[in-house]
């Protein structure tokens, strides 16, 4: 398989067709001895639930669903993101060890008064002298948004809101998706953005289930400013 390194490196690919041929995908994950992960995360975009799957002890993973692009995520380890159309049979995706690419989010109850200014759900965003809407609340979910011009940051705090990545229209847009890695605890989080062809940017970090920060279709300054707010991130835990 070819290996394809996107830790904070842009990758160029050909605008993808947002209505990607769903495939189910086997594989095994593994390090950088060739001995088997356990333990990791595998989400794919554009399936649901139905992709999903978590390594075996051997590193084994079986996918139900694929869209356009795999996530594979652990503890330990630099996350990667690859696109379908990228996998060659036997199916094989080396995980490099962590390094200072994957950022620590600090619990929010060591920072200033507790974080009490800071506003989401798991995790949350400084709104010190910041004017923002919510907590908006879902059917089993919350919303909290940051307006400038007309763009949005958007925190939101619901269980299978996301389904741990972003939209697939947004990976399958993109001229270039970078890949950041970051954790709290035994989480292991992803830190995704990129660029359109037109020049606008997003970003979406976020939990592998309920919790996300992200921003779309923003000029360069705009995104700037979100991305200021996405740098004061904390973890909110009970």
């Amino acid at each position: 398989m070819r290996r394809i390194d996107v830790t904070w490196i842009l990758l160029y690919l050909a605008p993808l067709q947002a209505q990607h041929v769903r495939q189910g995908v086997d594989g095994q994950v593994v390090d950088e001895r060739g001995s088997g992960v356990e333990g990791a995360l595998i989400v794919a975009s554009g399936a649901g639930f139905t992709g999903w799957a978590t390594t075996k002890a051997d590193g084994s993973f079986n996918l139900r669903g694929a869209g356009a692009f795999i996530s594979v995520r652990r503890l330990g380890f630099k996350p990667r993101l690859i696109a379908t159309s990228d996998l060659i049979e036997p199916v094989r995706i080396q995980l490099d060890r962590v390094d200072n690419t994957v950022w620590s989010v600090p619990s929010c109850a060591a920072l200033p008064n507790r974080g009490r200014e800071w506003v989401g759900g798991g995790l949350r965003v400084n709104a010190t002298r910041r004017r923002y809407e919510g907590p908006v609340y879902g059917e089993h979910d919350s919303h909290w948004y940051f307006k400038l011009n007309q763009n949005t940051l958007h925190v939101v705090d619901g269980y299978a809101w996301h389904s741990g990545l972003p939209l697939e229209s947004t990976l399958t847009a993109s001229q270039g998706i970078k890949i950041r890695g970051w954790f709290f605890g035994d989480i292991a989080g992803l830190d995704l953005s990129g660029e359109t062809k037109d020049g606008k940017r997003w970003r979406w970090v976020g939990a592998p289930l309920a919790d996300a920060v992200e921003y779309k279709n923003a000029n360069p300054g705009v995104a700037d400013y979100f991305d200021k707010i996405v740098e004061t991130m904390c973890f909110h835990s009970p």
